[in-house]
Formats: C-alpha cells, structure tokens, sequence
C-alpha cells in the first residue's frame, strides 16, 4: 500500500497581525465517514463563556490520531522542512488577536495549536505539523477546527504527503484571509493511493 503523512501548514503574512489557530483533529475510517457536510460555525467566542462540557459532537470512539493538543501534539510532530514550529497554547496572544478559548471545551483551560506569526518570522515563512506515516485506508476523512483572523492572516493549508518522495504537490484544502473571529469547522476527505486529485473539499 502507499504510504503517506497529513500535513498541516501555516503560512505567516506580512505582519504578525495575523492569527491561524488548529484544534479538535478526528480522524475516520471509510466505514465512519458517511456523508461529508458543508462546515458549520461555531458561534463567535468570548472571554464571558464559561462552558465546561467538551463542545465536540463528534460520536465516536477515539482514534489514534485524535487530537484536542490538551496535552501535547499526540501523535502529531514538527515537520522539519518548515521554517519555524507551530505551538500550543490556552490564551490569546494579546487581548486583540487570537480565540479567547479553545474550540473542545470554549474556556480557558482547553488548549490549542496556532502559528505564531511574531519576529523573527517573516512573509512566506512556514510552519508544518505532520501525521505519523499512514497507509493507504488507514483513515479515509478529517474532521478539524481552525481559526483565521487578523488584518495579515495568510493561508491555512492540508497536504498528502507520498512516501517516500516526500513531495507536498497541490494543497488537498486550503483558507486563505480572515475567516473571522471564531472557530469553523472543515471536513477533508483524504484520497486512497495516488489519487490526489479525488479529494473534495469545502469553500
């Protein structure tokens, strides 16, 4: 079977006036997909929410490569052809940019990745989370959280990386500009093999 890495890329604008943000990875079988729906909102957040309960509706046992970043990148690691390294955190950067909680629990104790676009990073530079290296059917969709906001937000990107070229080729989702202050939900179907060109994807 062929084998492959799901990667994660943030890219930082011209400032660091830009803010993209990752949270609540769940992985699925073909048997678990079923049908792939339009993303949906969550509603804006505030530092006035004080919900406790795991905002996630997603009804299944979890997977290997399941991830809320709570404790870690699970399973996920730095991918070393990026120009710097995404990190976790459970606060805004400063009172203006940023989500004031994360999207599993929508409170201050929930943590959650992001791109810190601050010097000495610059225009272009990106940042790369990679997937443990899977086989072909190992999970056949995505479901994830990002957020987008900020006067300089740049682009979000997911790649199916082919062992062992190690080539990205063309981006099977990508958001680019601020999507706003909240988090949207995105539904990835990855391709089986080589056939890249048979994800859909979401606007």
């Amino acid at each position: 079977s062929v084998m492959h890495q799901v990667v994660f890329e943030g890219v930082k604008g011209s400032s660091a006036r830009g803010y993209i943000a990752l949270d609540d990875i769940t992985s699925f079988s073909a048997a678990d997909c079923g049908p792939t729906l339009p993303p949906e909102a969550v509603p804006p957040i505030t530092t006035t929410t004080t919900t406790t309960t795991q905002a996630s509706t997603t009804s299944k046992a979890a997977g290997p490569d399941d991830c809320n970043f709570d404790t870690g990148f699970c399973t996920w690691s730095q991918d070393p052809t990026g120009d710097f390294e995404w990190k976790r955190t459970n606060e805004p950067l400063d009172y203006l940019l940023g989500p004031s909680a994360d999207h599993t629990w929508q409170n201050a104790t929930g943590y959650f990745a992001y791109v810190d676009t601050r010097p000495p990073q610059a225009y272009n530079h990106r940042c790369r989370l990679k997937s443990r290296t899977l086989a072909s059917g190992d999970y056949a969709c995505l479901e994830f959280y990002y957020y987008s906001d900020g006067v300089d937000a740049n682009a979000l990107n997911v790649y199916m990386r082919s062992e062992p070229s190690g080539q990205l080729g063309a981006p099977l989702w990508t958001k680019t500009r601020s999507r706003g202050n909240r988090w949207h939900r995105a539904d990835l179907k990855i391709p089986s093999g080589d056939s890249i060109s048979s994800t859909t994807q979401y606007q």
